[in-house]
């Protein structure tokens, strides 16, 4: 009888990692920068291969990041809206119109 090895099956795993990095540009605008990298393994190299996916998902953003700065992406800031002061009196008087304002609406739906 001729015997025959048996190949031990090797498990194999998918290794996913990812990164996301989000950057408020002002003016509620975001910008998002992601990767995400996947390799099917063996189980053994799992843990080392998780890692190198990481590091290299966090490189790629990353490098984003550095070429959406360059590009000039950044925004600049609005110049501010000179608003005229008021003295004391004219917001008084301001707010005494809105008042008024709203008590005539008041009035209106009352009728």
């Amino acid at each position: 009888m001729k015997k025959t090895k048996r190949k031990a099956k090797i498990k194999m795993v998918e290794v996913a990692r990812s990164f996301s990095f989000k950057k408020n540009l002002g003016n509620y605008e975001m910008a998002d920068f992601f990767c995400s990298a996947k390799k099917e393994v063996k189980e053994s190299e799992a843990e080392a291969t998780s890692e190198a996916l990481y590091q290299f998902a966090r490189a790629e953003v990353i490098k984003s990041i550095n070429l959406f700065m360059a590009e000039g992406k950044e925004p600049k800031p609005e110049p501010k809206k000179e608003v005229p002061s008021r003295t004391r009196a004219e917001r008084a008087d301001m707010f005494q119109e809105t008042r008024e304002g709203a008590m005539r609406g008041v009035a209106d739906e009352e009728n």
